[in-house]
Order: structure tokens, then C-alpha cells, then sequence
């Protein structure tokens, strides 16, 4: 019987310092989209503030917004962990609170991105990674199912398409419903 416990294989110096160096690209992104916005934050302010040359910075994301999407990732990994946090024994207004509480808190501190809402160039990077658009679902999944409690409505009631919740029972095979 084989009782050796699998052993991660160790990370090469050279893939650590690329790691370490990725994640202070995208602290320095998340700062300044938070202070500065998309639109004035220039790939430049980025290599400088990290202290790469912005090449070096070109081998990590290849265009402004794969670094907004880098940091939106961030961001919504950390709302992730968040939200698992958040004790499920909680009422509904309450968990809501706190979530509103802690998004307010990064976007006070600096630490919440800012991102234009019409640019056609940073929506498409943002809607072509699969973990920016995974973490959005769980999260948009997770703050849907708690407005519609707060609204009085229980996980597993069903809600037309156009998002009104009626009293009224929805007629089987008839427009399309989202089950919570």
C-alpha cells in the first residue's frame, strides 16, 4: 500500500518572479482604473509604477484591456471568496448589506476598478475570458437569488424571463422562466 502523499511539483525561481510580477501589474492596474479610470490609465503609468520596461510588461497582457480584465478577474475572485464567506445563516437583507458594505469599502480605499460601461474594445476582451465571464455568472447568480429573497421570493420559485415575478403560475411551455 502506497501511503505517499502527492507532492506538488515545485515552481521554478523564473515562473515565481513571472507570477510575482504579474500580480504587481495588476495591484498597479486595479489602483489606478480605480483612481483614474480606463480611459485616462495609460500602459505606460502601468510599466513605470511596477518599474518594467513596457515590453516586459507586453510579455504578461497584450493590450489595455487584457489588463482591465486582468483586474476585473481579480476583483471578482475576491467578491467570490467574499460572498462564500458571508455565513449562510444570515437573513437575506443582511447578507445583502454586508456585500453592499464591502464593495463600498474597496471602492473607498482605492481598490475597486473603474470601468467605462460603453467601450466596445474592453467589452469584448471582458466577454471573451471564461473566468472573468464564470466569476460574473456565480456572482450575478448569487446577488439575483438574494434580491429576489429580499423581495420576498424563495430559491426554486420561478421567474418569467422579463425578470416581474407575478403571484399568478406561469402556464407550462409558455415564454421562458429562470428557476432559483
Amino acid at each position: 500500500m502506497n501511503t505517499e502523499i502527492a507532492k506538488t511539483p515545485k515552481k521554478s525561481f523564473k515562473v515565481q518572479m513571472l507570477a510575482a510580477r504579474e500580480a504587481a501589474i495588476i495591484q498597479s492596474v486595479n489602483r489606478l482604473l480605480a483612481e483614474k479610470g480606463f480611459d485616462a490609465m495609460t500602459v505606460d503609468e502601468v510599466a513605470a509604477e511596477v518599474g518594467i520596461a513596457k515590453a516586459s510588461l507586453y510579455k504578461h497582457f497584450t493590450s489595455k484591456e487584457e489588463l482591465a480584465c486582468a483586474a476585473m478577474v481579480t476583483a471578482m475572485r475576491k467578491a467570490q471568496e467574499f460572498i462564500q464567506e458571508v455565513s449562510a445563516e444570515l437573513p437575506p437583507m443582511d447578507k445583502l448589506k454586508a456585500v453592499t458594505r464591502w464593495t463600498m469599502t474597496l471602492k473607498l480605499q482605492g481598490q475597486m476598478p473603474s470601468l467605462p460601461s460603453q467601450n466596445s474594445s474592453l467589452r469584448a476582451t471582458l466577454m471573451a475570458s471564461k473566468d472573468y465571464m464564470d466569476g460574473l455568472m456565480e456572482v450575478s447568480g448569487r446577488g439575483r437569488a438574494v434580491h429576489l429573497v429580499c423581495q420576498g421570493l424563495r430559491p426554486g420559485a420561478r421567474i418569467p424571463q422579463n425578470g416581474r415575478a407575478t403571484h399568478r403560475r406561469a402556464n407550462p411551455g409558455h415564454g421562458h422562466e429562470l428557476v432559483l
